[in-house]
């Protein structure tokens, strides 16, 4: 009887101590889960567009603190063995991450918000892929146009979270292209933390969007073993950062993203041709007006309403296009249609800075900074240039608001704003060196090409009129800059040329 009782505690002891290591594996399991989680939900929350008075995204941040304070407290309370302690922290943490996803799905804004961001952010990498036409950034873009479309068709039923994941692949692929077309601003150069910490993030995206894909081909033995080792090398990533050794864990993640690109790749169905690419951007361009029409007032004001008429045409003259088999007039007028969209979301923010009182003080600040400016500079050419160039824009702009034409007039304020930021810049600033003539060539060239578009095109609105005429003025003074071998002042009238043009 006393060896029964014996082997009765010993069995009894060993199933509390398997149920115990089962309860460990389960709450280890949910708190990978949660922490998983709370790296989407931060992704997802550092893409939160910006705007005056978003109480919204305060109040997210501050539930987003709190759910990551609950998952320190789950961990706390692992460590110490206090297993239902630990489950509430997890669920308390859960609760507020469901929250989050409430206020980003019911706000008005965040949707018209993202859509700006990216319509813009694929118009300027389209912009670098023409003036490059580097292949591989080619390839880059059309990746980011598929998952614009993808984003564009989850907002439109409703699906705000889903659609944001997608939003931030083709923010991620926008990125690439910027990469590959400026060698400058590659992953080799030093970084700071939160580049590799936000470059870790876009990295995790691919590989959550490499296993959703993977589950619907599970037979496919090859991927699933590269699945695997992308997994382990990710662990190893996540070492190096908290060892801090961003270098080494930026290599890794160039390499781990190339095979999660080849991944996607084999499984993703991202159209090859031309024609395809084309019906999907036409779909976005389509989505983004009807975004439009949605937050237009009744009546739309007179301004929007031109704008919107005019990328109604656009639309119909692009779906014929594509059907004749047009692709290079389609391309060109689906630019332009697109510009027309940025500007229009731009007026629909309704910002302060586009009312009488506020466009008044700025023009006097303005007037204010130039007078301040000009008797700090050195005289020269460029300096005269410049400032007539200021002058003019600023002059425009008293007119205007004169006359009480608010928005013409913030169309040159802003111009004369951007002037005096790079006199700012230039100033003080020596030439660099020969080292940059061909770069700056390539980039003079680009200017050039862009403005020869824009110059043949019948659809230009007043804001565009106002940006081509300047960017033209901007040519001609970097034209002379680059005669004198004044490589870094040609640089900077150029960017700011083509900044007029493509944003």
């Amino acid at each position: 009887m006393k060896r029964l009782n014996v082997l009765t505690k010993v069995l009894t002891s060993l199933l509390l101590a398997g149920s115990a290591f089962g309860q460990n594996q389960n709450i280890d399991l949910k708190l990978a889960n949660l922490r998983s989680m709370l790296d989407r939900t931060t992704a997802i929350v550092r893409l939160l567009p910006d705007f005056p008075n978003n109480t919204t995204r305060t109040v997210i941040e501050a539930k987003l603190q709190e759910a990551e304070m609950n998952y320190r407290e789950a961990v706390e309370h692992v460590r110490n063995q206090q297993i239902p302690r630990a489950r509430i922290a997890i669920a308390q943490a859960y609760a507020l991450l469901q929250q989050i996803e409430g206020l980003i799905k019911q706000h008005p804004v965040f949707k018209i918000k993202f859509q700006e961001q990216l319509d813009r952010k694929i118009q300027q990498a389209e912009e670098a892929v023409r003036s490059n036409q580097n292949e591989e950034a080619l390839y880059m873009l059309n990746r980011a146009r598929f998952f614009r479309r993808q984003a564009y068709f989850l907002f439109r039923q409703g699906r705000t979270y889903q659609a944001i994941e997608y939003y931030r692949l083709a923010m991620h692929f926008c990125d690439q292209v910027f990469k590959l077309v400026d060698a400058g601003s590659g992953l080799n150069r030093a970084v700071s933390e939160e580049e590799w910490r936000n470059f870790y993030w876009d990295t995790q995206l691919l590989l959550e969007r490499a296993k959703s894909l993977q589950e619907s081909a599970p037979g496919d033995g090859q991927v699933k073993s590269m699945l695997q080792r992308a997994e382990r090398e990710i662990r190893d990533v996540q070492k190096l950062y908290e060892k801090q050794e961003y270098a080494a864990a930026g290599q890794k993640l160039v390499a781990i993203n190339r095979m999660l690109y080849r991944i996607i790749d084999m499984l993703d169905q991202i159209p090859r041709q031309e024609s395809e690419r084309m019906r999907m951007d036409l779909e976005s361009l389509e989505f983004s007006l009807q975004s439009v029409r949605e937050k237009m007032s009744d009546p739309p004001a007179p301004a929007i309403q031109k704008l919107y008429e005019r990328s109604e045409s656009l639309l119909n003259q692009i779906r014929t296009h594509i059907e004749q088999d047009q692709p290079l007039l389609a391309r060109r007028k689906m630019f332009f249609a697109n510009q027309l969209t940025l500007r229009m979301y731009r007026m629909l923010e309704e910002r302060p800075n586009d009312q009488p009182q506020e466009i008044e003080n700025q023009i006097q600040a303005a007037r204010r900074e130039m007078a301040e400016l000009q008797q700090q500079s050195t005289p020269g050419a460029t300096a005269e240039a410049f400032f007539g160039l200021m002058e003019q824009n600023l002059q425009n702009a008293e007119n205007a608001f004169q006359k009480r034409e608010y928005l013409r007039a913030s169309y040159h304020l802003l111009i004369t704003r951007r002037l005096i930021l790079k006199y700012h810049r230039l100033a003080g600033q020596e030439n660099r060196g020969d080292g940059e003539q061909e770069t700056v060539r390539r980039e003079l060239q680009r200017l050039a090409d862009l403005l020869q578009r824009f110059r043949a095109d019948d659809v230009k609105d007043e804001e565009t009129d106002i940006r081509y005429r300047n960017a033209e003025q901007l040519y001609q003074l970097a034209e002379q800059a680059f005669q004198k071998r004044e490589w870094h002042t040609c640089r900077e009238l150029t960017d700011l040329g083509i900044n007029l043009l493509t944003k």
